[in-house]
């Protein structure tokens, strides 16, 4: 088989079937067998060459959910701290 030209495609598919499995099973329910299931065609091989752990993958699929939240977060104190920055000046 040849290399896999699309490294960050085959992660977030290893990411989706993860969460979903996470979310379902919870973290101790869930095993790398089941998600290497989830995912059609793919080994455990190559699972491992894109995480070392279950804890790896869990953690990625956490923070590749909680980015979008985390930017709006951002983008709201940012706005806060310019707002407060800006009264001052007009102090």
């Amino acid at each position: 088989m040849g290399r896999n030209k699309y490294p960050e495609e085959t992660v977030a598919k290893i990411l989706d079937a993860a969460l979903e499995l996470f979310c379902a099973q919870g973290y101790e329910g869930t095993s790398i067998q089941d998600i290497v299931d989830r995912l059609d065609g793919m080994t455990k091989g190559a699972i491992y060459h894109h995480f070392k752990s279950k804890e790896e993958i869990f953690n990625a699929a956490f923070d590749r959910a909680m980015a979008p939240i985390v930017e709006r977060r951002r983008a709201t104190l940012g706005a806060c701290l310019l707002y407060t920055s800006d009264a001052a000046d007009d102090m």
